[in-house]
């Protein structure tokens, strides 16, 4: 797939779910700053929709519906850069807020909520197994029971998992310090820091020279020396709101960590 300002997308016989992996990249943004005016589709497709809001008309052969005809079905939404406003309307969605500081509420199904850049504020507390990626900006992730995946990236985030088995990013090279409310090993929540511990093998080194956790007897936080030589060359990356008596081995996750 390519294109260039001005062109037209069309897709002839081709699977909608694959056409939609050429939309979620960057082909999007260009078709958005290029102010794109129609999408045009020569083939019967199955699977998901998209709702692109800088687009007005979606016309298939000779149908044309606007965004707000294909609502209710939306597999996929593409917001804006402004400050949006968006809810999942069926099952399962995949929405992304691109800029602005967006809120993004989720629905039962398995959810995918990206907020692109801004504070946004991304809920999904009705069920599933949901991915909310934050990105850039201070950003609120909420979510319910499942087993959930929350990413804040960039920026003083405040992430609330309530229920199953969470897991909880965090990357090396993101600005700010999370709050994470609710962890709790005992339900199978685990914090990714792989990205961290790329110095750290498993077979060899002790967790405790890398992960250290201090417990002010109301909340943990969460601090990562990278080569393993001592607290002093620690770094805090989150808090744990709340939560207390908490060890190392039981609430990172090993299992994503790769032996050097």
């Amino acid at each position: 797939w390519h294109m260039n300002v001005g062109d037209d997308i069309t897709a002839h016989n081709t699977a909608i779910s694959d056409f939609m992996e050429v939309l979620s990249g960057h082909v999007v943004t260009e078709a958005l700053d290029a102010s794109l005016q129609s999408l045009s589709m020569a083939s019967n497709f199955e699977g998901i929709d998209a709702i692109i809001s800088n687009i007005s008309t979606v016309q298939m052969d000779a149908l044309s519906l606007t965004t707000e005809d294909m609502l209710a079905d939306a597999g996929v939404r593409i917001m804006t850069d402004g400050n949006d406003y968006a809810y999942s309307t069926g099952e399962s969605a995949s929405i992304h807020g691109l800029g602005g500081n967006d809120t993004i509420l989720g629905n039962t199904g398995d959810d995918h909520i990206f907020g692109g850049d801004g504070d946004d504020v991304l809920y999904d507390f009705r069920g599933g197994n949901n991915t909310l990626y934050g990105g850039e900006g201070n950003d609120v992730l909420y979510t319910g029971n499942g087993n959930d995946i929350l990413y804040g990236s960039d920026g003083d985030d405040l992430i609330i998992g309530l229920g199953g088995a969470d897991t909880f990013i965090l990357r090396e090279g993101d600005t700010g310090i999370d709050t994470i409310y609710y962890a709790d090993a005992r339900e199978g929540d685990r914090l990714d820091i792989s990205d961290f511990l790329d110095q750290f093998d498993p077979l060899q080194d002790a967790i405790d020279d890398f992960v250290i956790l201090s417990d002010d007897g109301f909340s943990t936080t969460v601090s990562v020396d990278v080569d393993g030589q001592g607290a002093g060359e620690a770094v805090q990356i989150a808090t744990l709101y709340g939560s207390t008596g908490v060890e190392v081995e039981g609430i990172i996750d090993l299992s994503s960590i790769t032996t050097v």
